[in-house]
């Protein structure tokens, strides 16, 4: 369970990365909410992608109950 969240963990934000290199204006506008995955009928909140001023921050909940400090910033 433990390394499903990690890799899930790393899929976004890998995913965060490849978005922030296409053509298009802003498509990481697009990435901007929280993600979960659903166990046992019950959605976990797993990332959370929020912009703040000029910058993207990703947050996760992967080791505790709360939101962790910012991962990722870009400009």
């Amino acid at each position: 369970m433990k390394n499903t969240l990690n890799c899930v963990a790393a899929g976004l934000s890998s995913l965060l990365l490849l978005a922030g290199c296409g053509r298009r204006a802003e498509p990481e506008a697009q990435l901007v909410g929280v993600y979960a995955v659903k166990k046992n009928g019950a959605l976990r909140e797993l990332v959370k992608v929020e912009r703040q001023g000029g910058r993207y921050i990703m947050r996760d909940k992967v080791r505790t109950p709360e939101w962790s400090e910012p991962k990722l910033q870009e400009l």
